[in-house]
């Protein structure tokens, strides 16, 4: 007895310790939360206090500056007032005739002054003009072959319309002969000859303008499928490309989070220099892939601007050499501190056998991914391309997409069993979230490539097609061209021979049979991916139904406990009654095991009864916290808002005084003009009597005159 009561006060211990340690690691959490959000709160108030003291020194400067304005302006009207008095009291004080005709002068040099910046202002407005005329005029020219050569394109976009209708009413009465000669063929075959043609120039002349046909229909489908649907499947392969560089960034940033976080927690002890090295290596890996982004947005601007895809042969073992480098390096970098990691997970004290199971699966099937990526990449970058046969990469893409999903699903199962364990943080929680999405994009992505390459190897075998079709159509050309006279009427009727009719029905086999693989693939890839779609929900519910199953589990697991207690009890119960063996025997081993049973479930329901305790503690105290932030955020709004205030009377005082300094101003200019237009009248009337002066000595002398006339 006193070992197990040893053990049990070991066992409580052990059990306080850890829920103390749990709500440590609680408060601890929501003080540096708590401080780093009055840090930032502390910030924003800085900030905020010294905009508003930077817009308050910036209204005192503006309001000395109209201050400064407004004396200045007093001065210059009171300077002007003095110079009007004294130009009128020196007016009146003056009265000889040079004094006055200088003053005249003076006027008249004014006056001309001012008709000489009235004629330069005149030049200037009509230069001003004269060029904006020109301007105008050129835009209309510009406007006028700008749609001169819109015409033109029309138009030939016009005849180039006309053109494609003839080559497609062509290519229907193609199809149309095409199918007479099957029709025929078929009659043939059957043991009944037709004569088809009455002249065998007639029918030279229609397998040469069929075999021109052919030619056509070959180029084009050839230039559709280089122009066209190569360069969707391209752009659609790098767009998935990028996809999966960048998730590869995330997984390796999320898993270098990860690694100060679990098995390790960098904010309770300090990491093993082992833990600190492999976070760094992700993050040096990670920005490594970085660079991969820009050299597949290059290439992709290529693609756009390029007909040719023959060309990009170099570009493209240029981009799987780079990708294949990167991976190398960072492999070399990561994967041995990632088994050192994986070590360190398996050493911790929560880690049961199941954990470490699932460590060991992760483990192996991430270096797998990682391998046959190496492997995919050294396909595209084999120097001979093209005389790669395409089945082998969609192998490789096909493996390497299912053990993709096999790493993904891992990583699920065992981020299950670590999120239940006692001491895992939100932190961790949101840290494995973001791992799991990483993993699930990058599968999602190699599956889309590998239908993709499953497309462009359907389209290639079209190609092979369409050029065997090519070189029956010249070898039918060139037996044409050369017809042999046949001595027979019935012969003659008919110049194609036995192994030419054989040709015919092969293209048009070829020809349909590549339509049909097309429409197959189309209808395949839509059912797919409508499968995906319900496979993802199908997923989803299964994982709800997983976790509720798995709630149901333990408890049947308990119910089968118990019940097998009971039954082995009935069961020795039965066999004691049978010996006769006495009841206090009996029920000593039923008592063990329910003492045994009793005690675990209760050591269980006061840890879950601890971890609920702490964390209503930790609810409590951030909603006490939250509480607290509210009441300053209050206070603080109150005291802004008075501030505002303030700012607004002020405000307001500056446009009063601003505006009665306006009107100040507005009357003094009036003032001033009346008293300009006094001036300018009085110096009209002095001009008026200066003139009479002048005209009444005239006038004397003349009369003078008549008189000595009239005298004499």
């Amino acid at each position: 007895m006193s070992t197990i009561s040893s053990t049990t006060d070991i066992q409580s211990k052990h059990q306080r310790l850890l829920i103390e340690y749990a709500k440590l690691k609680s408060q601890v959490q929501v003080l540096k939360s708590a401080v780093i959000e009055e840090q930032n709160k502390n910030a924003k108030l800085q900030t905020e206090f010294h905009e508003k003291d930077s817009a308050l020194r910036r209204l005192e400067d503006e309001f000395q500056q109209t201050v400064a304005r407004n004396e200045a302006l007093v001065k210059t009207i009171q300077q002007l007032q003095d110079s009007l008095d004294q130009s009128g009291y020196v007016q009146e004080k003056k009265k000889a005739k040079k004094k006055i005709e200088f003053k005249h002068s003076k006027t008249f040099d004014h006056t001309a002054i001012d008709n000489t910046l009235l004629e330069q202002e005149l030049q200037r407005n009509l230069t001003e003009n004269a060029t904006l005329v020109s301007q105008i005029d050129e835009l209309h020219r510009k406007h006028g072959n700008e749609l001169h050569s819109a015409t033109l394109r029309y138009e030939q976009a016009e005849e180039e319309k006309g053109k494609l209708q003839e080559t497609i009413d062509l290519l229907k009465i193609r199809n149309e002969e095409l199918m007479k000669q099957n029709d025929r063929l078929a009659v043939r075959q059957g043991k009944s000859p037709v004569n088809r043609i009455v002249s065998p120039l007639g029918c030279i002349a229609g397998l040469n303008m069929a075999d021109e046909l052919i030619r056509a229909h070959l180029d084009q489908s050839f230039v559709e499928l280089e122009t066209d649907e190569l360069k969707s499947i391209v752009m659609d392969f790098l767009k998935r490309l990028k996809s999966i560089v960048t998730g590869w960034i995330n997984l390796l940033t999320t898993l270098s989070n990860r690694s100060q976080l679990y098995p390790c927690d960098m904010s309770f002890e300090p990491l093993p220099a082992s833990i600190e090295q492999y976070g760094q290596n992700l993050i040096h890996a990670s920005e490594s892939f970085t660079g991969l982004i820009a050299g597949i947005d290059r290439f992709a601007e290529k693609v756009v601007g390029c007909e040719d895809f023959r060309k990009f042969k170099e570009d493209v073992c240029e981009l799987a050499a780079g990708f294949l480098s990167v991976l190398q390096e960072c492999a070399g970098k990561v994967l041995p501190l990632f088994d050192l990691s994986i070590d360190a997970e398996a050493r911790a004290q929560w880690c049961t056998a199941a954990l470490d199971e699932l460590n060991q699966k992760w483990r192996s099937n991430f270096v797998d991914l990682v391998s046959r990526f190496k492997s995919t990449l050294e396909l595209l970058d084999a120097s001979s391309i093209d005389d790669m046969t395409a089945g082998e990469l969609v192998n490789s893409l096909e493996k390497l997409s299912n053990s993709a999903s096999v790493v993904a699903e891992c990583f699920v199962k065992k981020i299950f069993v670590e999120n239940r364990i006692p001491t895992a943080s939100k932190k961790l929680k949101c840290v494995n979230d973001c791992v799991q999405q990483s993993f699930q994009t990058i599968s999602r992505h190699l599956i889309d490539i590998h239908m993709l390459s499953d497309h462009h190897k359907q389209l290639l075998e079209r190609k092979l097609n369409s050029d065997l079709m090519h070189r029956l159509s010249l070898k039918i050309s060139s037996n044409s061209t050369t017809p042999k006279p046949s001595p027979k009427a019935g012969n003659s009727m008919n110049p194609f021979s036995d192994d030419e009719e054989e040709t015919e029905p092969e293209t048009a086999e070829t020809s349909t049979s590549a339509e049909t693989d097309l429409t197959a693939y189309n209808n395949k890839e839509e059912e797919h991916r409508q499968r995906v779609v319900f496979y993802e929900a199908e997923i989803s519910g299964a994982q709800k139904k997983l976790t509720e199953l798995e709630t149901e589990r333990e408890q049947n697991q308990v119910d089968i406990a118990l019940l097998k207690m009971k039954l082995e009890a009935a069961v020795k119960e039965r066999d004691v009654d049978t010996s006769g063996c006495s009841t206090e025997h009996r029920c000593e081993p039923e008592k063990k095991l329910l003492k045994s049973h009793y005690k675990g479930r209760i050591a269980d329901l006061t840890n879950q009864l601890q971890i609920v305790k702490s964390r209503a503690n930790y609810y409590k105290n951030e909603c006490d916290i939250i509480l607290k932030h509210i009441e300053i955020t209050c206070t603080e709004r109150d005291r802004f808002r008075d501030e505002s205030k303030s700012y607004q009377a002020k405000i307001l005082e500056l446009n009063d005084n601003l505006e009665t300094v306006q009107a100040n101003y507005a009357e003094q200019m009036g003032s001033m003009c009346d008293h300009l237009a006094d001036m300018s009248a009085r110096l009209a009337d002095q001009s008026e009597q200066i003139n009479s002066l002048k005209a009444t000595p005239n006038e004397q002398m003349m009369v003078n005159g008549t008189k000595k006339t009239l005298k004499k």
